[in-house]
């Protein structure tokens, strides 16, 4: 069985409803770790490193911000991965992001670009560092939708069914 790591960055002061409860159900999937991303410590940078190389799959889960990744990921990535000569090669990447804003803002009738499109950087990233890129999933609309209503159990229900037949095998 491959091994899973969960990293989860949310910027604001507050949990985020959506991506804290992604986070507390995708802990419960098999050969899952997760761990919450705290960007106002240190990192030790060679034990983030030698960590990170023991999982086969890595999921960033994060609630877009500014279009962005939040500053705890970024910060995260610019420290821990961009430190030596250290490469992610043959780790599957996969993203699920939360937005605030709903689907429209991401298109042409928004503000011009897709949600991924917000995000390409990340691509680059995962190809400096011999990384797969694999998949993203977004839920949108976040300000707006219920967190326990059907929408989003759909969401998490459908990830998690990706997750055994695609990703833990």
């Amino acid at each position: 069985m491959q091994k899973t790591l969960i990293l989860y960055s949310r910027i604001c002061p507050t949990e985020s409803k959506f991506t804290i409860k992604l986070f507390e159900e995708l802990q419960k999937l098999p050969n899952v770790t997760a761990v919450k991303i705290d960007g106002s410590k240190p990192f030790d940078i060679p034990k983030e490193q030698e960590f990170i190389k023991t999982f086969d799959n890595v999921v960033l889960l994060f609630t877009m911000n500014w279009f962005n990744v939040p500053w705890s990921m970024s910060r995260y990535m610019a420290e821990v991965w961009r430190t030596g000569p250290f490469n992610l090669e043959n780790i599957n990447f996969y993203t699920i992001v939360t937005t605030g804003s709903p689907l429209k803002t991401y298109s042409d009738d928004g503000f011009g670009w897709t949600a991924l499109q917000y995000l390409n950087n990340l691509a680059s990233v995962f190809k400096r560092l011999k990384a797969n890129y694999k998949n993203h999933f977004f839920f949108h609309d976040c300000m707006n939708a219920d967190n326990n209503g059907q929408e989003f159990h759909d969401f998490i229900e459908n990830f998690k069914k990706y997750y055994l037949e695609n990703i833990n095998k």
